[in-house]
């Protein structure tokens, strides 16, 4: 800020064009109380010298520095040409220099007089649902100016003191921006400043002023700042504490605050709200269905895939173990026939080396059934069974042998031959039973009996697998819910007490000699 600029075109003129008061530092110091305001009544200036003259409402407690009440600086003729007497009224004289060091805050009040010409006011209120993110909203004002002149523009609420008590638990501090119109994106004509005497957070009215503002179309963005405190009561609450015990109270108060939020039409603005919060509940639960029904549906697919992917693993296991019996079964079969060979040599040499015995007991055989007695009983005598073996054992070799051996023997000697031989062919057929017997047989496809005695040997059956015997994949085993699914943080903190912040403001526009056409431009959500 320029100082002289500021002494010479604002502050000079005190109870002129504008109004002026004082916030000072938090401290006491030198007499001026900390955190007080005070108003400034008159200027003085001559030659370099400033001075101004300050009120405590208090009424007392005074200024005990340069300029106050007994001090050296004062002469006969000051006194004389400002008017002042000494006395604790709470009326002191300062220096420039001074009030701007004890006093860091000014508020200042614009005065609209007819001295410059007729001002002429226009206005426009609504009603903006606040975001919980501080930016400009899309609700704007729109402002068409006539005639070339001076044009202030204050952006204000309903002031809460009407309805102190049902003012809710938010709070709001007002911001704006005047652009040329098309003209948004370049940089602004002139912004708000805030009350330098409040609180930023709980400022009723901010404005701008521009000296000499062109004709044609200005657009106003807005921007609204909510605070809300938790520990405070609700309306609903504060409605319920004194419905019985404070009842008239309540219906006063409740009028005028029914009146304040008329201009701005919130109670149409709340129903909206409302309309439009069981409509996006119920896109919200119908998006919810929805992704729960695909969440579902992928989470089977990837069941499917891991109860394919074990069992495609298990079934390679098996043709593995498959594999591996049937080569043990091939190696063993070949074992068995190679030891049949081994074995069928030697029976072959002992069949050779019996022959001519059985020759000689088939000669026999022949020759003592003909020369045996008719009358005798086929029980008592022994050559059927000799005759039973002897075709079993070469039945080819019979005539063979009756034209070798001679036509006749004593019957003394054919008897001694005939046992010895039916002695001999018994031996041998038992050797032979007992070389069969001892052959493996052959071996069966289904049956595992043969491979008992080699178990140890072969390979493990396959082990039943679980999802977790596998290495990670993408495809199947990341969640089925991505981060872009995540809440949003803004809503579990507003899950309970919801961000309901709706705000009533108005813009008012003073032009001088001409009359300023202002327009609501409201956004498709109310913002």
């Amino acid at each position: 800020m320029d100082k002289d600029r500021f002494w010479r075109e604002q502050l000079s003129q005190v109870n002129e064009n504008f109004l002026f008061g004082g916030g000072s530092k938090r401290k006491d110091s030198k007499g001026v109380v900390g955190g007080h305001a005070y108003t400034v009544l008159r200027t003085f200036e001559e030659g370099d010298l400033r001075l101004l003259q300050l009120r405590n409402p208090w009424g007392r407690t005074e200024w005990e520095g340069d300029w106050s009440d007994g001090s050296k600086l004062w002469t006969p003729e000051m006194m004389v040409k400002l008017g002042h007497t000494f006395g604790d009224d709470g009326v002191f004289w300062m220096s420039y220099k001074d009030f701007l060091k004890h006093f860091p805050r000014i508020n200042r009040v614009r005065l609209f007089d007819d001295k410059q010409g007729t001002w002429q006011v226009s206005q426009q209120w609504t009603s903006v649902n606040v975001p919980w993110t501080v930016e400009y909203l899309d609700t704007t004002f729109e402002v068409e100016i006539e005639k070339k002149g001076p044009v202030v523009f204050v952006l204000s609420q309903p002031d809460d003191r009407y309805f102190r008590g049902l003012e809710g638990r938010f709070e709001y501090s007002l911001h704006f921006r005047v652009y040329k119109e098309g003209r948004e994106n370049a940089h602004w004509i002139v912004r708000s400043l805030h009350n330098s005497g409040a609180d930023a957070r709980s400022t009723r009215s901010v404005s701008a002023e521009i000296e000499d503002l062109d004709p044609g179309k200005y657009i106003v963005l807005t921007k609204v700042t909510g605070s809300r405190y938790a520990s405070a009561l609700t309306q609903q609450e504060i409605i319920l504490a004194c419905a019985v015990a404070r009842k008239e109270k309540l219906l006063d108060v409740g009028r005028r605050l029914d009146y304040a939020l008329t201009k701005g039409d919130k109670r149409g603005m709340e129903k909206a709200v409302k309309v439009q919060a069981k409509i996006d509940g119920r896109l919200v639960e119908r998006q919810g269905m929805k992704k729960a029904r695909l969440s579902k549906r992928e989470e089977l697919k990837r069941s499917r895939l891991r109860k394919k992917r074990i069992d495609d693993d298990i079934a390679e296991k098996r043709k593995a173990v498959a594999a591996a019996k049937k080569a043990r079964a091939d190696d063993k079969k070949q074992q068995s026939k190679k030891a049949e060979d081994d074995d069928r040599a030697p029976s072959a040499a002992v069949d050779e080396h019996v022959a001519p015995k059985n020759i000689a007991v088939s000669a026999v055989s022949g020759t003592t059934s003909e020369e045996s007695t008719p009358n005798a009983e086929p029980s008592e005598s022994s050559e059927p069974k000799v005759h039973d073996v002897t075709p079993a054992s070469e039945p080819e070799a019979t005539p063979s042998a009756t034209d070798t051996q001679p036509e006749s023997l004593p019957a003394d000697d054919t008897k001694i031959d005939t046992e010895a031989a039916t002695k001999k062919l018994s031996d041998l057929a038992l050797d032979d039973k007992h070389d069969t017997a001892s052959e493996d047989p052959p071996v069966s496809p289904l049956d595992n009996s043969s491979d008992d005695e080699d178990a140890s040997d072969s390979p493990p059956p396959p082990e039943e697998l679980v999802d977790d015997d596998f290495e990670w994949d993408s495809d199947i085993d990341n969640p089925v819910d991505s981060d872009d699914d995540e809440p949003d943080p803004k809503n579990e903190i507003f899950a309970e007490d919801p961000w309901n912040a709706i705000c009533v403001l108005g813009l008012r526009v003073y032009s001088l000699d001409s009359v300023a056409k202002v327009t609501v431009v409201k956004s498709e959500n109310g913002s």
